[in-house]
């Protein structure tokens, strides 16, 4: 594609209104050192390729997006992505995904957090070098919770989102004693803990 683009809609997250040229430098830091973009394409109706990159880190969600559209025609081509996606979730959900890793594939680093029937675990792929955050949870602990249907219908929502907002849920296994989710490791903490800092999203 060629051209500028012609629309940013920019979601603020940050909890500081007062200082505007503080919050734009830690805002541009924030961008190189902990951003996430995926990028979008599909094609419209006269058949020309439109491509949306949608950017997200702590701080801001920025949306960028068809250089040949008009506002309301990028609008109108996002609602016809999620409509999609929506389709394709339902799909999935219908046909969970098999278990396709095994706990030896990933080296395991550390602790990132510990819960009532689990903990997550920073790890890496032996083979990609990639990292993730890994959900173990105790079988035992789940059960005597009577968490059962919880994490059947958590595991069956990750493995069939595919947004770019969300953490997708790459790998999941089982063994005698444990489930794992293997999820994408997004730095910075809970969006919870984030929650409970700033009060109030904006």
């Amino acid at each position: 594609m060629s051209g500028d683009i012609e629309a940013t809609f920019i979601l603020s997250l940050d909890d500081d209104d007062d200082n505007q040229d503080d919050d734009e430098n830690k805002t541009t830091k924030t961008h190189h050192n902990h951003t996430k973009t995926t990028t979008i394409s599909d094609y419209s109706t006269d058949n020309t390729i439109v491509e949306f990159s949608i950017s997200i880190n702590d701080d801001i969600v920025e949306v960028k997006g068809g250089d040949s559209l008009s506002l309301d025609e990028q609008l109108a081509w996002f609602s016809d992505y999620l409509e999609k996606e929506s389709h394709v979730f339902e799909q999935k959900w219908s046909h969970p995904a098999q278990s396709n890793a095994t706990l030896n594939q990933f080296d395991r680093i550390k602790t990132l957090g510990t819960g009532s029937f689990g903990r997550v675990m920073l790890v890496k792929d032996k083979k990609t070098q990639t990292f993730y955050a890994m959900k173990i949870l105790e079988k035992q602990k789940v059960v005597k919770l009577k968490q059962v249907e919880h994490t059947l219908n958590e595991k069956k929502i990750l493995q069939a989102i595919n947004f770019p907002f969300l953490v997708s849920m790459d790998f999941s296994f089982k063994d005698n004693s444990n489930l794992y989710m293997v999820l994408e490791f997004v730095s910075g903490g809970e969006m919870f803990s984030y929650l409970r800092r700033v009060g109030r999203f904006r």
